[in-house]
């Protein structure tokens, strides 16, 4: 202890040295690290300084032009205002395209979308043919004294239009008031001249049996199913008690007329593409379409789409498990088979309700996915000015089913086909089935929501489409039998004298809308190239909304 007393002596002299000495010494070594810390961390930040600066020569370096389009033009590519410029000018330079070929497709139909004036008379077809569409009006839609009158003129004179559509066609049409005319006519001489009204099968006179048809083979070039005929003659009779017409007469309510008439534009167009294939034939022994086993468009069209089935089995000649009216496979067994349109429940029917809208445009149209669509979505979409989450292409053009059976020669199908697709109305045939259909199958008339007695759900023309003993090779039955069934054999081409086979075509033919290029243009973030107040603005004359045509 002794020999540190000198130490603690020296140290408590020198205290305040000592102690300063080592604080300057931690001092030091503090700002050494903390310096050696920051210039690393300075390098870090001018590395990514300089990382990002040679990022951003790359990108100035980058042309809009490329050296074989143009050697000397020096055009950065980066987003600048002559970027968000030239970007905008795509853009009207891909909407000009869209609405371009739009037009040009409203307009091949614009032309064929007229009220026949030589059947209506001048006033009728004046108070018609004003740019208006079924969509442009409400249900329930009022109409002065003077409008029921051209309603009740279109209901007694449109009968005509059809009649002059078979004419062209040459097709027989039985509610053809000339014809009759003249058939009651030869008939008053014939029993004049005392032949008595035996003579009469070689008139033309329906209803005369299998002499009167072979007597039309020779006077027409198109035989018209009779009972599909009558289809047509009572859509454009009968109108009252449907689509929200309850008046005290039978003429039809404005939408009704709006929608029959383009129906008749259909069918008007798709007698035209049958003619052009059949030529100048005159006789049915000469035409290639011989026989139309029936026609529709909207609501009796509408149909589900076959399903793809197993190959037929007998091309190996197995036996087969026949399907009876109550063995298994239900609805799953009609490969082909009819339905609604839309989605299906357990029981086959059609989910779509026919009784929510008395428009008799409801579930007329379909989507992409053939499901019938709703009055009130139609509507929305085409007089809206907000684009819809779904179902755009409506504010193009409607999608109409059609289904059209006939009995053709085989081998001028493609031919057909190309008429079609080349016609203004472009009917777009998605399916065809051969030897399937039943020539005598009636379609259904579908007027919509009935008022006096209620309308159950849709069954989308399920009934008599299939003859089931013809679709499983045996009567109906419960349960499974087992046949033995023939091996299916080919005739060679050469060796054929009959061309002739049933065909049915089903498909959708879109109706264009008037173009809305100002639509298209809200929809991408440009301005509408017309003032709003320089557009045609709706008015309403007399209850009835007049807006631009569609």
């Amino acid at each position: 202890m002794d020999q540190l007393a000198p130490v603690l002596q020296w140290i408590k002299r020198n205290g305040f040295w000592i102690i300063s000495a080592t604080v300057a010494l931690l001092l030091i070594g503090g700002w050494y690290l903390s310096s050696t810390q920051i210039d690393a961390q300075t390098q870090a930040e001018i590395r990514k300084l300089k990382s990002s600066f040679s990022s951003m020569t790359s990108v100035r370096r980058v042309s809009a032009v490329s050296p074989e389009e143009h050697p000397s033009a020096n055009v950065v590519a980066h987003p600048n205002s002559v970027t968000a410029e030239k970007m905008t000018a795509e853009l009207k330079e891909t909407i000009n395209a869209i609405t371009s070929v739009w037009k040009q497709k409203r307009d091949q139909q614009e032309a064929l979308m007229v009220f026949p004036k030589d059947i209506l008379g001048e006033k009728t077809f004046e108070f018609f043919n004003q740019g208006k569409t079924a969509e442009d009006f409400a249900n329930g839609t009022i109409v002065s004294t003077t409008e029921k009158t051209y309603l009740r003129t279109y209901r007694e004179q449109i009968p005509k239009q059809l009649a002059k559509m078979a004419r062209h066609l040459r097709a027989y049409w039985m509610f053809d008031e000339k014809l009759i005319e003249e058939e009651l006519k030869a008939k008053a001489e014939l029993a004049a001249m005392g032949n008595g009204f035996g003579d009469m099968q070689g008139l033309g006179m329906s209803g005369m049996g299998e002499d009167f048809v072979d007597v039309k083979r020779n006077k027409y070039a198109v035989l018209w199913n009779e009972d599909n005929q009558k289809l047509w003659q009572r859509k454009m009779i009968e109108f009252r008690d449907w689509d929200d017409n309850s008046g005290s007469t039978q003429d039809p309510t404005i939408l009704q007329a709006y929608i029959l008439q383009q129906d008749m534009w259909l069918l008007e167009e798709m007698f035209n593409v049958i003619r052009k294939v059949n030529g100048e034939a005159n006789t049915n022994d000469l035409a290639v379409i011989k026989e139309i086993d029936y026609v529709a468009f909207g609501r009796e069209a509408r149909a589900q789409l076959g399903v793809l089935a197993d190959p037929d089995k007998r091309l190996g000649g197995a036996k087969v498990p026949v399907i009876g009216e109550d063995g298994m496979g239900g609805m799953g067994g009609m490969a082909g088979g009819y339905g609604g349109g839309g989605s299906f429940n357990a029981t086959g029917q059609s989910e779509f309700d026919i009784n929510a809208d008395p428009s008799p445009f409801h579930g007329r149209y379909v989507n992409s996915n053939q499901e019938a669509l709703a009055a009130e979505t139609v509507r929305n979409i085409i007089n809206g000015k907000e684009l819809p989450e779904d179902n755009l292409e409506l504010i193009v053009a409607k999608r109409v089913p059609f289904r059209l059976a006939v009995r053709m020669d085989e081998r001028k199908i493609n031919q057909f086909l190309a008429e079609c697709a080349n016609s203004p109305f472009a009917f777009e045939v998605q399916q065809i089935r051969i030897n399937k259909h039943d020539p005598k199958t009636v379609l259904a008339f579908k007027g919509g929501v009935e008022q006096r007695k209620s309308v159950s759900l849709e069954q989308g023309g399920m009934d008599g489409m299939m003859d089931m003993n013809d679709m499983m090779g045996s009567d109906m039955g419960g349960g499974f039998t087992q046949q033995t069934l023939t091996a299916l054999q080919s005739t060679p081409v050469e060796t054929r004298l009959n061309y002739d086979i049933r065909v049915e075509f089903y498909g959708i033919v879109r109706i264009y809308n008037s173009v809305r290029k100002d639509y298209l243009l809200e929809a991408v973030g440009l301005p509408a190239e017309t003032p709003p107040q320089d557009q045609n603005q709706d008015s309403v004359v007399d209850g009835v909304a007049l807006v631009e045509p569609r």
